[in-house]
């Protein structure tokens, strides 16, 4: 389903970095993501229930949905009206359908951020992301994964697995900001520099501070329209701190290689 900010286009090659370069092959390692958003990465990671994930996300409604779906949940299968659309802005409980209907009925993909009309000449947007939540439900509902509503802030690493693998896509500096409010990337870059003393963490982001170093990029498209057809590719990168790289390579750091 599309998500504003989501990895679906390129979690697969994300997971595929974290599997072979950050945990070389190790179907066991627990694995972690304090933004879980729409599962883009951690799809790819479950490895058919060997290993023990823990997704957390302070988005409410994404938790419901996860969690629902883990229990059997579907997303249903008949159009959403904008009257509908309207009832469930205004809804004030957290839950799996409210989420579908924001996330799923609105354009790009942002939390209510307007409702699509259905066009006559293509597949409704809200059936599109229906089929892809369908399409991802298998690879969810069958892991070994805990979803947790919590602000990553509040997250005690002395709770998981020491040998956990931490996987962090923050709202991205100078974006479009998501429905939980305002971000500090200030706070966040400090609290990645504590998290990575003792785990190995990767962010997922555009830019980052210079003692976070860069083991994977990829130029990709992400813009709010979508029949712009003059957008800019940005480059995507995935960055660990320079103590992860030093645990991981050695002073004699590979990561050209990667």
């Amino acid at each position: 389903m599309y998500f504003m900010g989501g990895k679906k286009v390129i979690g697969k090659e994300i997971s595929k970095v974290i599997k072979e370069v950050i945990m070389q092959g190790d179907t066991h390692r627990p694995y972690m993501e304090p933004f879980v958003g729409m599962c883009g990465i951690m799809l790819h990671m479950t490895e058919a229930g060997q290993r023990p994930c823990f997704a957390f996300d302070l988005q409410p409604d994404l938790i419901a949905l996860w969690q629902d779906i883990c229990q059997g949940w579907h997303p249903p299968q008949k159009a959403i009206s904008k009257a509908e659309y309207d009832q469930w802005r205004q809804e004030a409980q957290p839950s799996s359908m409210r989420a579908f209907v924001g996330y799923g009925c609105s354009y790009s993909g942002k939390f209510f951020g307007g409702y699509i009309k259905a066009n006559s000449k293509e597949t409704p947007r809200w059936e599109k992301n229906r089929l892809s939540l369908e399409r991802v439900i298998p690879h969810i509902a069958g892991a070994d994964i805990r979803f947790q509503q919590a602000d990553y802030r509040d997250l005690d690493l002395s709770q998981f697995p020491r040998e956990t693998v931490i996987v962090c896509d923050p709202p991205y500096f100078q974006t479009t900001g998501f429905s939980v409010g305002s971000f500090d990337h200030q706070e966040f870059w400090n609290l990645m520099r504590e998290w990575s003393r003792t785990n190995d963490v990767i962010i997922c982001e555009q830019q980052a501070p210079e003692d976070f170093v860069s083991i994977w990029q990829r130029p990709i498209t992400r813009n709010m329209h979508f029949k712009d057809h003059n957008q800019q590719a940005k480059m995507e990168h995935l960055f660990i701190h320079e103590s992860v790289a030093d645990r991981l390579f050695g002073e004699s750091s590979t990561l050209e290689a990667v």
